[in-house]
């Protein structure tokens, strides 16, 4: 009687031990397949709308709707003229290795260069962006950038700040936002 229990057991913890593996493989090939043929949903343009603020010069300010975020600044004459000046305090002033659209790849790093807009998050640790003194700074961590989203230099390497596509309303009271 006791042998039989014995092996029922036995037989039950078998029973577990490969429905466990059974499951485990399964969750596998779904992992790899899924990776490897991508089949999650495809890849929508999102459009952010946002409305522009009475900005003040040289004030940046961080817009935020749902889940995401952005830094407008609206630069003076005399921040576009120090912006311009080469520093070699900057990581990438040419912003080679940055990621924006082609209407920003110059010193201004905007489609305008009174306005500049980037996404309010940071390259460093990826935390949100604030404002501190004359300068972006990541929450997390100590990567600062200057009024055109360049990163400065730091004990680690990050990127210059993200340039998403954007267009102004004809007025200049609003900003859409379209990421890919």
């Amino acid at each position: 009687m006791i042998e039989q229990r014995d092996q029922q057991r036995r037989n039950n913890l078998r029973v577990a031990v490969k429905l466990f593996f059974f499951v485990l493989l399964l969750f596998i090939l779904y992992t790899f397949t899924d990776y490897t043929f991508n089949s999650g949903a495809p890849i929508v343009n999102q459009s952010y709308r946002f409305e522009l603020p009475d900005l003040q010069l040289d004030k940046p300010v961080i817009l935020r709707q749902k889940n995401f975020s952005i830094v407008v600044i609206r630069r003076s004459e005399k921040t576009l003229s120090q912006l311009k000046l080469v520093s070699p305090g900057l990581l990438d002033s040419g912003s080679a290795q940055s990621n924006q659209p082609k209407f920003a790849l110059n010193w201004h790093r905007s489609l305008q260069k009174i306005y500049f807009i980037a996404i309010a998050i940071g390259t460093d640790y990826g935390c949100p962006i604030k404002i501190e003194n004359q300068y972006l700074r990541e929450s997390c961590s100590d990567a600062f950038y200057d009024y055109s989203g360049r990163a400065l230099k730091a004990s680690r390497s990050y990127r210059n700040l993200t340039v998403p596509e954007y267009r102004f309303a004809d007025d200049y009271n609003s900003v859409t936002i379209t990421l890919q």
